[in-house]
């Protein structure tokens, strides 16, 4: 009875109200209830929108495109309205690229999120460290990047080695080989420009660019990464080549056959190959790398010194010689 006295209640405080307040009230409320339809039926998110996760859209995918495969996703009520709402505001503009949906998006962020790019935290960090080799470098971006083909990679950059600049690149979860091949070689294009005019005014007159590559693949290789030293063994080698003394290196065996240091026989020594740097003098054909910048700078701002040689003990300390007695001298006391 309550129930009954109130409702009755609201019904003469309502015919109280003039006919046009009812009318305008009646009319908001009408608006409202419509608002709501619409945007629910057409612009809110989806309840089981796909949050965590992330879409790629791929390279010349249109909006019709990418409407169909959000739909798929269950990111979208209605697609039609997706399409309608960025021809309108956005001019039907789509980036491509990882996108990650940390909250539920309706039709309007959703749109707007695409057309300016903005992907989230969705690119992966991947660190291709200094001396790397091609093969190594499509090992490192196959376990951090969705389906990529270390093979592929390998074909496409095989005959490249030396000139994919190693770095921290920030890539997308679905980077193709393809992509990651122009990005690194874009990066050594920018990151060697700087030091072309370098090469030109070097005190280690003679040596191409090509050169500089190779040499400092070899010290990328056999110097570790710090800097005064890969200059002094810089020096060494540059030194080495000047008066017509093969380089010597142990490094180049690693790359051609795989063979460590360790592994090493004499007979190995002896074996012909363009990279076998104990018989032959000079530089071999191509890098055994991919060099840093400061493992070319180092070429081509060496330390001088009077020594011929260099080994390293079992926990990487650096160990010089002016000559063969000297070094056979270190091999005594530090590679037991």
């Amino acid at each position: 009875m309550e129930e009954l006295g109130f409702q009755n209640s609201i019904l003469r405080k309502w015919s109280e109200f003039p006919r046009y307040i009812q009318q305008i009230i009646l009319a908001g409320l009408s608006v409202f209830v419509v608002g709501w339809i619409i945007w629910m039926v057409w612009f809110s998110p989806p309840y089981r929108f796909p949050r965590d996760t992330i879409i790629t859209v791929r390279s010349g995918a249109t909006v019709a495109d990418v409407a169909v495969q959000l739909d798929e996703k269950r990111a979208l009520r209605a697609p039609r309205m997706f399409r309608l709402w960025s021809r309108v505001f956005h001019k039907s503009q789509v980036k491509a690229g990882d996108y990650v949906f940390q909250n539920r998006l309706g039709v309007i962020r959703l749109s707007r999120k695409l057309a300016k790019g903005d992907y989230g935290n969705s690119r992966v960090r991947v660190a291709l460290f200094e001396g790397l080799t091609v093969k190594q470098m499509a090992e490192t971006m196959e376990k951090q990047l969705l389906d990529f083909n270390a093979d592929a990679f390998i074909r496409l950059a095989e005959n490249n080695e030396g000139y994919l600049f190693p770095d921290t690149y920030l890539m997308f979860p679905s980077t193709t080989p393809e992509r990651a091949y122009e990005i690194l070689r874009e990066n050594f294009e920018l990151q060697t420009a700087k030091i072309q005019q370098q090469i030109a005014s070097s005190t280690t007159a003679g040596l191409s660019f090509d050169d500089v590559v190779i040499l400092a693949s070899i010290i990328q290789r056999e110097a570790y990464n710090k800097f005064s030293e890969q200059r002094t063994i810089a020096g060494i080698m540059l030194r080495r080549m000047k008066i017509g003394m093969p380089l010597q290196v142990d490094a180049t065996f690693v790359y051609e056959r795989g063979l460590t240091s360790a592994q090493l026989k004499t007979s190995d020594l002896r074996k012909d190959s363009p990279y076998n740097t104990y018989t032959n003098k000079g530089l071999p054909p191509t890098p055994i790398s991919n060099p840093g910048m400061r493992a070319m700078l180092s070429v081509l701002d060496p330390i001088k010194t009077n020594y011929l040689f260099y080994l390293h003990d079992s926990s990487g300390q650096v160990h010089y010689a002016v000559n063969h007695d000297g070094h056979v001298q270190n091999k005594r006391l530090y590679l037991r």
